[in-house]
């Protein structure tokens, strides 16, 4: 019930194999209780996360377990990565190598079978996380004995989840959590989805073809090198496919200064995850080459669909929504 001491035979050049224990031994690597967080995430076509469980302890780090669920054989080289992300998102940590959880030690992933579920924990990492005020984790597959190689990773897909989950690093990781610190404890969960308005300095009611609505924004921020507008959106009827944002500045002569097209918040929640009347709040940069003159300008805002262009209509009219500012 305590585990194993494991010991090398000295006068033998191999090490025991876990085969020699018998199949207790591989115990830890099978579920003994359903997932903390239910969360229903696909990795290729072979390997699906079904959920996690966070465990915290006042003088250690977040101890992250994972389940999944095995669809196809698997190839020796195919790793769960657990990645630290900072508080904007970026990547920071990754565990791989002599960080690798005693599942893909004991139990590697081309031994794992179609239709059985092991259970990953990462409770060895490369980073000490009580040094950060605030952080995140994320999920990775790779094919690569880098992890930092990003081309290397399975793409995630969510295929379901309670909470506004999202995507990282260019929609190449999977977003677990944040966390940060409160009196020297470390406190996180996932981010859950928000039903209620967020404040906004100016409301909408701008229907997107009955699937998004525009519920406000926060005056445009414009500094020398860009411009930043916080926008507030719900989506409404169930949203039908994942559609790109797009905000562009108009001059008052009608040409354009500058644009920010991608799936809302970064790219990391796109609108097939929204959940009907959830609102997502997003702070969108534009990026100047130049100080904008003082004048009249305007953001038009709306949504296409990022495989043929074709815009989302509003039930209004049109299709972009105009937010006028100035620049004194």
């Amino acid at each position: 019930a305590d585990g194993y001491l494991l010991l090398k035979p000295k006068n033998s050049a191999f090490g025991v194999q876990p085969s020699a224990f018998g199949d207790d031994f591989l115990s830890f690597t099978r579920p003994d209780v359903a997932p903390e967080y239910p969360l229903s995430v696909q990795f290729g076509d072979a390997l699906m996360l079904t959920g996690y469980a966070l465990r915290f302890n006042r003088a250690e780090n977040v101890r992250v377990t994972t389940f999944w669920r095995v669809l196809k054989p698997l190839p020796a080289e195919l790793q769960p990565v657990l990645f630290l992300l900072d508080e904007t998102g970026v990547p920071k940590g990754a565990t791989l190598g002599a960080e690798r959880s005693p599942t893909l030690i004991w139990y590697p992933t081309e031994k794992w079978q179609p239709g059985e579920t092991v259970v990953v924990t990462f409770n060895s990492v490369t980073w000490e996380s009580r040094l950060w005020e605030s952080y995140r984790l994320a999920l990775g597959v790779t094919l690569a004995a880098d992890p930092w190689d990003a081309p290397a990773r399975r793409l995630p897909v969510v295929r379901q989840s309670a909470f506004a989950t999202r995507y990282a690093a260019g929609g190449s990781l999977v977003e677990l959590a944040r966390f940060r610190q409160i009196a020297g404890m470390q406190t996180g969960a996932p981010v859950t989805r928000e039903f209620s308005a967020p404040k906004m300095e100016h409301r909408f009611n701008e229907n997107f073809g009955g699937q998004v609505r525009l519920a406000g924004y926060d005056a445009p921020q414009v500094a020398d090198d860009g411009l930043t507008v916080r926008l507030v959106w719900q989506g409404i009827g169930g949203v039908r496919g994942n559609w790109t944002r797009f905000v562009h500045l108009v001059g008052a002569d009608g040409a354009l200064r500058g644009q920010m097209d991608s799936a809302p918040d970064g790219g990391a929640y796109p609108t097939g995850l929204w959940a009907d009347g959830e609102f997502v709040a997003e702070t969108v940069f534009i990026p100047l080459e130049n100080p904008l003159p003082a004048g009249e300008y305007s953001l038009a805002v709306g949504l296409y669909n990022p495989a043929d262009g074709v815009r989302l209509a509003l039930e209004s009219g049109g299709d972009a929504v105009r937010i006028d500012f100035s620049v004194p």
